[in-house]
């Protein structure tokens, strides 16, 4: 099948707190957004969309992130994995990056929209993300 992906958002918020054990810096926080994904070969009925929502741990490298999460994508327990490159100007930061999406056992929303549905489900997004610090 080829799917083609829609426009998503996603926000996220960490705690303001920079935790360290053993010398790894590291934050936790919630992320929460969208996906959509609709089947581009005929008879193009098949679509995927949903809302996700994770927990994550952000780990500040200089003035890279990485970011892993795990949380729930449509009806599915999920996964990401997040590495972005950023600058700051003031109290605004800009990032760009890619991210990595699993659905690692996939639910009834996935399972509707394949005769047999697949183990794991995956994607890679491109992300420019912009950041305000309170």
């Amino acid at each position: 099948m080829t799917w083609n992906s829609s426009v998503n958002v996603r926000a996220s918020i960490e705690a303001p707190l920079l935790m360290e054990i053993m010398g790894m810096k590291f934050r936790f926080g919630a992320e929460f957004g969208t996906y959509g994904f609709k089947d581009s070969m005929p008879p193009q009925t098949a679509e995927l969309t949903g809302m996700t929502a994770m927990g994550i741990m952000s780990f500040p490298i200089g003035p890279g992130k990485i970011k892993a999460g795990v949380g729930v994508i449509g009806k599915s327990v999920g996964s990401i994995f997040e590495s972005s490159y950023g600058l700051r100007l003031g109290a605004l930061g800009i990032r760009v990056g890619v991210r990595y999406a699993a659905i690692l056992t996939p639910g009834a929303d996935v399972q509707e929209n394949w005769i047999t549905a697949p183990p794991t489900l995956g994607w890679m997004d491109g992300l420019v993300a912009v950041g305000v610090n309170l």
